[in-house]
């Protein structure tokens, strides 16, 4: 389970873990943000607090973590270098 916020005037996304990760968590989380990204383009950040990161509730939630990632990487603001 995690808590997430979408700051929309920074276009910030913040995921707080506070406990296993759940495929719901995504697909709740997703409901947020692509519209979101749908609408402007991309997110300027991602912001992981992970001191309380537990892991995946099973090899499902697992997929969905790393589906989610590969959906949303390239719709995040990139630091120049």
């Amino acid at each position: 389970m995690f808590q997430f916020t979408l700051d929309k005037n920074q276009a910030d996304f913040v995921i707080q873990p506070t406990g296993p990760l759940a495929e719901a968590d995504f697909e709740a989380s997703g409901a947020e943000v692509n519209p979101f990204i749908e609408t402007n383009g991309a997110l300027k950040g991602v912001v992981i607090d992970a001191a309380k990161f537990s892991g995946q509730e099973g090899f499902g939630a697992a997929l969905d973590h790393f589906r989610f990632i590969r959906d949303h990487r390239r719709h995040i603001a990139r630091a120049p270098s």
